[in-house]
C-alpha cells in the first residue's frame, strides 16, 4: 500500500472510530444503523489493516464488540455481530481475541444474573463459534464459557455445544495428521 494510501486509511479508522464513539451514546434508531450499515461497507472493502492503522483497529474491534454484547435495540446488536463475526473470520483485522473472549465471558455472568433473555444468549454464543472457526487455541477458553452459560432454554446450549464440538473434531483431526508425520529433530523415526 503507497504512503498517500495508508495514510488515507488511517484517518478513515479514526473517523469510523469517532462516530462509533457517538453512536454508541446517541439513541436515534434509524442514524445509528445506518452508521452501522456505513461501517459493515468499509469494512468488507478494506484492505489488510496494520503498522499505524492496528491501535485504530483494535480500538474499533472494542466498540463493535461492546455494541455487540451490550446493544438493547436487538436489530443494532445483530448487526454489530455481523460485522464482528465478518472481522473475526477476516486476517484483515488485528481483533485481540483473547480480549474478546474475556468480553464475552463477563457478559455470560450478567445475562445469567439477569433473567437471561435466549435470543441474545444464541445471538452472543454464535460469536464464541466464530472464534472456533479461527484455531484450536481457543477451544479451552469457549468451553470454559459455555460451561458458565445458564440457558434459559436447554435446546440452545445444546446446539451451540454441539457444533462447537464439530470444530474442535475437525482441528484435532487436521494436528493429528501433523502429529503423526512429525520427526525428532535428526533421528529417523519409524512409521
Amino acid at each position: 500500500m503507497a504512503d498517500e494510501t495508508k495514510k488515507e486509511s488511517v484517518r478513515n479508522l479514526a473517523f469510523i472510530n469517532a462516530t462509533l464513539s457517538v453512536g454508541m451514546t446517541a439513541t436515534d434508531p434509524n442514524t445509528r444503523m445506518r452508521m452501522m450499515n456505513a461501517v459493515e461497507r468499509y469494512t468488507s472493502q478494506v484492505e489488510k489493516i496494520d503498522g499505524e492503522g492496528t491501535k485504530l483497529c483494535e480500538s474499533m474491534s472494542a466498540k463493535i464488540t461492546a455494541l455487540a454484547l451490550h446493544e438493547k435495540d436487538a436489530a443494532l446488536r445483530e448487526k454489530a455481530q455481523e460485522i464482528l463475526a465478518d472481522m473475526i473470520r477476516s486476517d484483515k483485522f488485528p481483533v485481540n481475541t483473547d480480549k474478546l473472549l474475556d468480553s464475552v465471558k463477563k457478559r455470560v455472568g450478567q445475562i445469567n444474573g439477569n433473567s437471561p433473555d435466549p435470543e441474545a444468549q444464541l445471538q452472543f454464543l454464535t460469536i464464541l463459534l466464530v472464534v472456533a472457526e479461527k484455531g484450536p487455541c481457543y477451544g479451552e477458553k469457549i468451553s470454559e464459557i459455555l460451561r458458565q452459560v445458564q440457558p434459559v432454554n436447554a435446546d440452545i446450549l445444546k446446539e451451540v455445544d454441539a457444533t462447537f464440538r464439530n470444530i474442535q473434531n475437525v482441528h484435532l483431526a487436521g494436528q493429528v495428521e501433523e502429529l503423526e508425520r512429525m520427526e525428532i529433530p535428526g533421528k529417523k523415526m519409524q512409521p
